[in-house]
């Protein structure tokens, strides 16, 4: 057993304690080179030597990569020197106190919200709005940070779930913060208490792409399906796109990519898939990251959704297709699945010639969606992303897809 561990309560305590120092630190680093500047005192580094706050925020990353029932069992006692090492290096140099640090606010906001939480709870919540407040790592060390928290019990979160509630909320803690390096307005704490809120449900589980399928399954539309989709042969679908393919966006519980090969998989072992894909994902950057990938998983079906917005994307998709159909792999490129946006027709041309001339299939879902009505309730806060009615709608249409044999 850990000595320095007496109870659960206490290695809680040291363990949120670190965290939330953690990120702070990377505040600190962020307002040194952030065009916005935040409260001087509050965000500059003290009296602290050189280097040192890049160590402690080297020191949390290091810290949230762990894997999460290591961190567990070291917080119930069990000896770890690495986590130990880490911890006790995060909380030996004290952020400041002041209330109007937007994490003391979350903290105090929560304690107003509840009945008696215990303190880990509260600071465990404050510290994912703290993280999450500095958007540049929503996709990566907030996503540790989850992974931590859940292992430890946090799978809910009690804050607000509707907009009405969550724009309230941004009411009562924007003006309660100091000046920070990052937004801290009413729109900037909707979003992100409404990110919280979806990442929460989705990363513990509760509801995700595995979810989705099921319920997807007992659809009627789709169960006129499953005896096609049990049918169908085995193949190896490789995604590559750009976040519209990604389940990990904060928008939606499963992206329509992985929400349909779930679905797929209840039925047929035979059937697999893979995801090639990065945020803002172009065709050019598709080749540069991901071409040689996806060549090597040897897909007998390719998807491709990829932005067309610089001089050199027209030949990487060509250049994508032409790799890609060499392998004998089928082809398909999706336009858009943003029917609230305008498609842009040179994007559009692009993806017709490129099907055109090297045999794939070109999927104009941009005119698809635009039948549905309601499409307009697909955008989601960012006016970017999806929401998940709109995912399951081409979830649906690709299930067609496969059930029907297109090719």
């Amino acid at each position: 057993m850990n000595p320095e561990i007496k109870t659960r309560e206490q290695g809680l305590k040291l363990l949120a304690t670190a965290l939330i120092h953690g990120v702070h630190w990377g505040h600190v680093l962020r307002q040194e080179k952030s065009q916005l500047k935040g409260d001087p005192v509050l965000f500059g580094r003290g009296n602290l030597p050189a280097g040192r706050p890049e160590k402690l925020f080297a020191d949390f990353q290091k810290l949230v990569a762990i894997q999460p029932r290591k961190v567990a069992d070291w917080v119930e006692g069990q000896e770890n020197p690495e986590i130990a090492a880490l911890v006790k290096e995060l909380i030996a140099d004290p952020i400041p106190e002041s209330e109007k640090l937007p994490v003391n606010v979350m903290i105090a906001y929560m304690k107003r919200r509840l009945t008696g939480p215990e303190d880990f709870f509260v600071r465990a919540v404050a510290n994912l709005v703290q993280l999450c407040l500095e958007v540049d790592h929503d996709g990566t060390l907030l996503q540790d940070l989850f992974r931590i928290y859940i292992a430890l019990g946090v799978k809910q979160v009690y804050l607000p779930t509707t907009d009405e509630e969550q724009i309230a909320a941004g009411k009562e803690l924007a003006p309660l913060c100091a000046k920070c390096p990052y937004e801290t307005d009413t729109a900037a704490f909707h979003a992100i208490i409404k990110k919280i809120v979806q990442w929460t449900t989705k990363n513990s589980g509760q509801r995700d792409r595995f979810v989705l399928a099921k319920e997807m399954l007992n659809e009627p539309e789709i169960k006129a399906l499953i005896p096609k989709l049990k049918a169908l042969s085995p193949r190896r679908v490789a995604f590559l796109g750009h976040s519209m393919m990604m389940s990990l966006h904060w928008s939606t519980y499963g992206s329509w990519t992985d929400v349909a090969s779930e679905t797929v998989k209840l039925v047929n072992p035979k059937f697999e898939h893979r995801p090639f894909q990065s945020g803002g994902l172009t065709a050019s950057r598709a080749v540069q990251l991901h071409l040689a990938n996806v060549l090597e998983y040897k897909p007998t079906e390719t998807w491709i959704e990829v932005a067309m917005t610089r001089p050199e994307d027209p030949p990487a998709l060509d250049k994508i297709a032409a790799e890609i159909r060499k392998t004998g792999s089928a082809l398909y490129i999706v336009d858009d699945v943003r029917p609230w946006s305008e498609l842009d027709p040179q994007a559009a041309q692009t993806f017709k010639e490129v099907c055109q001339k090297h045999g794939g299939k070109l999927m104009q879902w941009h005119a698809l969606g635009r039948k549905q009505p309601g499409y307009e309730r697909w955008q989601a806060l960012d006016v970017i992303h999806m929401v998940t009615e709109g995912h399951l709608f081409y979830a649906r249409e690709t299930l067609k897809v496969w059930a029907n044999g297109e090719k």
